[in-house]
């Protein structure tokens, strides 16, 4: 298991302005780094979705991605978001999970012992690349779920059991942002 360890200030400032992505983090250089996000996006957007997904309306997909952050660790509401882009419920869950396998976002579930009902609740979306969340208390809730995120795989990976991240809100909507479970169990 990887511990954390304590780091100066500068490392976690420097994260939450550059992002993860080794191009921008590496150099820490604001030009380069807007060029380097305008360019991902340009690249995930205009040729990998046009040529990898099965998704024909290029231009709604966008509005939906520039949504989904603006709400960056917020429930997604389905409904809201397919009235916003004009397209039915199924077609904004399907497009959140291309999203997903292009690296642009991710969506943790509520964590339940009751799989199917958890499946039934909205999840929160987080995206892959926090520095692209303009509120900072947003941005730092992000930033925590992708390295937790990558963590529990990993940890997953190595064969150390079945870990997965979930959060946890009840019904007077008091919220625990992130549960790490261990072989369906909260660790």
């Amino acid at each position: 298991i990887v511990l954390p360890v304590k780091g100066p200030q500068k490392v976690l400032d420097n994260l939450m302005e550059f992002g993860g992505f080794p191009e921008p983090y590496l150099k820490q250089d604001k030009r380069f780094s807007n060029r380097w996000k305008k360019l991902r996006y340009d690249q995930l957007f205009k040729e990998d979705m046009r040529d990898l997904s099965r998704i024909q309306d290029i231009g709604q997909l966008e509005v939906l991605a520039e949504l989904l952050r603006g709400q960056s660790g917020q429930l997604v509401n389905y409904s809201t978001l397919a009235v916003k882009i004009s397209k039915s419920v199924d077609s904004v869950k399907k497009w959140i999970e291309v999203l997903g396998l292009f690296y642009y976002c991710f969506t943790l579930r509520p964590w339940t012992k009751n799989v199917p009902r958890s499946l039934i609740k909205e999840p929160k979306v987080f995206l892959w690349d926090w520095s692209l969340v303009s509120d900072k208390g947003a941005r730092f809730e992000n930033l925590l779920a992708v390295h937790l995120f990558k963590a529990v795989q990993i940890w997953t990976d190595a064969g150390l059991g079945d870990y997965q991240l979930f959060f946890i809100r009840d019904k007077e909507k008091r919220e625990v942002d992130f549960v790490v479970t261990k072989d369906g169990r909260p660790w």
